[in-house]
């Protein structure tokens, strides 16, 4: 494991005090659009680091279930995908 990995882990983990859960709440952003033309949603989200983490598990293992040959393979429907 990297030191980057157990970093961001060691920050999941730790405590976040009342005040800044609360700030952090107010910063959230969520933003989508659909482009016409490719038939994609376009999608930009900053989230809480906990929160953050979350949407990323439910997109990986949503993409993991999707069935493969539509679209272009399931490696172009990944979150991670570039």
């Amino acid at each position: 494991m990297s030191v980057e990995v157990l970093e961001r882990q060691a920050r999941l983990c730790r405590p976040v005090p009342e005040e800044e859960a609360k700030e952090r709440h107010q910063r959230r952003r969520l933003r989508m659009r659909w482009d016409k033309e490719t038939g994609m949603r376009h999608g930009w989200f900053a989230l809480p680091d906990v929160e953050g983490a979350a949407v990323e598990r439910a997109l990986r293992r949503r993409a993991g279930a999707m069935p493969r040959g539509l679209g272009g393979g399931a490696r172009r429907r990944r979150p991670d995908a570039g």
